[in-house]
């Protein structure tokens, strides 16, 4: 698949989640479960094994993987989270909103980079780093506008975040695309992305999931989305 067609999708998965966010946020629970489950199949069924095949170094590989969570542990605790924690604070609820909003901009905009350099390396881990950032970004423009208004934005200060998150993985993509790199750094980035989405399934995605409903159904969209990465790496991306 084209990366223009593909980052193109992106901007519409985000907004299409905004969208959705300002009548639906609360039955979203679902989907958060299948796109956790979706990258964490990501991370051990592609970004891993690909890091590994290029770069053989075990420790170094695994050192740019849990540094990769570290520093998005880092920028969500001091963005997002912060937010949420202080949203009782009315003189500066509106800034905070944004603050968090502006966190998952650059998070989306990192997305699309992990889907240029996908591109980069070959057409296969381009493409199934793009099913995955495409079902988290949905989930993206649904953050985006829910801290927003939680926080007391108005409606249009919200759409303006929602179209620069929906704009942010394509500038991603578009730089990434175009780089050069040796194969090497190529090999610690995809490690390091690795990591970015191992923190957002499981400290982020799951937990909202798993936040308003704690059935069985949440478990099994998880799993599918994984399974459903597993299939596709193996028969059905050539």
């Amino acid at each position: 698949m084209n990366p223009v067609i593909i980052v193109a999708v992106t901007f519409v998965s985000t907004f299409g989640g905004g969208l959705l966010a300002f009548k639906y946020a609360k039955h979203i629970h679902f989907l958060n479960a299948l796109s956790a489950g979706i990258l964490l199949g990501v991370v051990f069924f592609d970004l891993l094994p690909e890091a590994l095949a290029i770069n053989t170094q075990t420790q170094f590989v695994l050192g740019m993987t849990i540094l990769g969570f570290f520093v998005f542990y880092i920028l969500q605790r001091y963005t997002m989270i912060h937010a949420c924690h202080e949203h009782g604070h009315d003189h500066h609820t509106e800034n905070i909103g944004m603050i968090g909003a502006a966190g998952l901009t650059l998070h989306s905009f990192l997305d699309g980079a992990a889907i240029g350099l996908g591109f980069a390396v070959n057409p296969k881990i381009g493409f199934i780093v793009a099913f995955a950032v495409i079902m988290h970004d949905f989930g993206d423009g649904v953050s985006t506008v829910t801290i927003l208004l939680r926080h007391k934005n108005s409606r249009r200060r919200t759409m303006i975040f929602l179209l620069a998150d929906a704009i942010a993985p394509m500038i991603g993509a578009i730089i990434a695309v175009n780089m050069t790199l040796p194969e090497s750094v190529i090999g610690a980035i995809l490690a390091f992305f690795a990591g970015f989405f191992l923190y957002l399934s499981t400290s982020d995605l799951l937990p909202e999931a798993h936040r308003d409903n704690h059935s069985y159904g949440i478990l099994g969209w998880t799993v599918a989305g994984t399974v459903a990465v597993f299939l596709i790496t193996r028969f059905l991306v050539f």
